[in-house]
């Protein structure tokens, strides 16, 4: 019975898909890509041990979101454009994982899941929230190795671009971002250096904007972001800060349970200019949507986005 309902929700999925740039142009980036729409997911650590990470300059998209009480944070890059050759390093998923993936669909990269009763991933995988190609590894090691640079646990390494060449799965075209090189909203004020301390001096982004390129440099604990493999500059084109409720399983601060369906605020850095808005997600099969403050959705810059997800009362520092 199941079965049949997790390729009821797949159908879902292909049913809610939209156009989600001009066509021709990248639903992750909006940029112009001779590649066919095959999204894959990745849970990356966020640890001093596992930084700088390997492969994240290749991302298109890029989830930061609190996963332990107290401001520690991981990442989920989204990757389409570009597909480095290892990413590393591969943590576990939790729900709140899932719920972004549902926003993409594609594969999903994750080292095991959060298995305690009340909030296990697998679980909520198996009732409802399915997922097309998942590279599990706890349970299906093939293309995982250890990098021996590194300590355990920062050191899963994961070889995507290989995995990627081996895998046999097509996914219907769905993104929460939409894309405008035309004209991109610009609303509010100029903002050019911002940061959204999690935990101040260990868990702490910040973005400088560089008109010149019209990107935003990344910074992690006031020193600059680089690939722990390319060497390449973390840079995007957008940042949102998205406020979701944030509750904690019998008050378990290692078990976090996000609300990513409802509505929530947002703050938009795109061009040098912030401004607010919302967001809103109807259910699990359908892509969240980022509005401005007159309920239109956001058009933006084509390039990067990083999405910081934060709990209601997380401050943003403006520093000019």
């Amino acid at each position: 019975m199941k079965s049949h309902r997790l390729w009821a929700l797949l159908a879902a999925l292909c049913l809610w898909a939209a156009p989600c740039a001009a066509q021709g142009a990248s639903p992750t980036t909006g940029l112009e890509t001779g590649r066919a729409y095959r999204p894959v997911l990745v849970n990356l650590d966020n640890e001093p041990g596992a930084r700088p990470q390997i492969g994240l300059a290749a991302a298109d998209v890029v989830y930061e979101m609190v996963l332990y009480e107290g401001g520690y944070t991981r990442y989920t890059a989204v990757y389409n454009d570009r597909i480095p050759e290892y990413v590393e390093s591969v943590r576990s998923a939790r729900i709140c994982h899932v719920d972004l993936y549902g926003d993409w669909g594609g594969a999903f990269v994750f080292n095991g899941v959060q298995e305690k009763a009340g909030t296990n991933t697998y679980e909520y995988i198996e009732d409802g929230h399915p997922i097309l190609q998942a590279w599990d590894g706890i349970k299906s090691p093939k293309f995982y190795s250890r990098d021996e640079n590194r300590q355990s646990p920062n050191n899963v390494r994961f070889a995507l671009a290989q995995a990627m060449e081996s895998a046999d799965f097509t996914a219907p075209e769905r993104s929460p971002l939409r894309f405008d090189a035309e004209s991109p909203t610009r609303a509010g004020d100029d903002v050019v250096e911002f940061a959204i301390p999690y935990r101040v001096g260990s868990y702490h982004p910040s973005y400088l904007y560089d008109a010149d390129s019209g990107s935003y440099r990344r910074y992690y604990n006031g020193q600059p972001m680089y690939d722990g493999m390319s060497g390449e500059a973390i840079t995007c084109q957008n940042v949102i800060v998205m406020t979701a409720q944030l509750t904690w399983y019998e008050k378990d601060g290692e078990r976090p349970l996000y609300r990513l369906t409802g509505t929530g605020a947002c703050t938009y850095f795109t061009g040098g200019k912030r401004f607010e808005g919302t967001w809103e997600r109807e259910s699990w099969s359908q892509t969240t949507r980022y509005l401005d403050a007159q309920g239109e959705e956001v058009r933006f810059t084509p390039g990067r986005t990083f999405i910081q997800i934060v709990p209601e009362g997380q401050r943003i520092d403006i520093f000019g």
